[in-house]
C-alpha cells in the first residue's frame, strides 16, 4: 500500500464520507454520534470469514485505514 492510498481514503473521511465495499467499511463515528467529545473511527466487517469490528482514535487513523485494506485485500483475493 503506498503512501498516496493512505492520504486518499484520509481525505475522504475527513471530508465526512464513510468508505464501504460489500461488508466492509471505515467511517467516522462523531457522524452517527454527535456527542462523542473527540473524532472516533471505526473499521467493522461482518462477513463470516473475517469477522471484524474495532474502534480508533484520531491519532489512529492511519492504522484503522491500514486495517481496512487489509481486510480489503483479504476478501477479494
Amino acid at each position: 500500500m503506498t503512501n498516496e492510498t493512505v492520504e486518499f481514503y484520509k481525505s475522504v473521511l475527513i471530508d465526512g464520507s464513510a468508505v464501504e465495499c460489500s461488508r466492509l467499511s471505515l467511517c467516522c463515528l462523531n457522524d452517527y454520534y454527535p456527542r462523542l467529545k473527540s473524532l472516533k473511527y471505526q473499521v467493522d466487517c461482518d462477513d463470516y470469514r473475517f469477522k471484524f469490528s474495532q474502534i480508533y482514535d484520531t491519532a489512529d487513523l492511519t492504522k484503522a485505514i491500514e486495517k481496512y485494506i487489509e481486510i480489503k485485500r483479504k476478501l477479494y483475493k
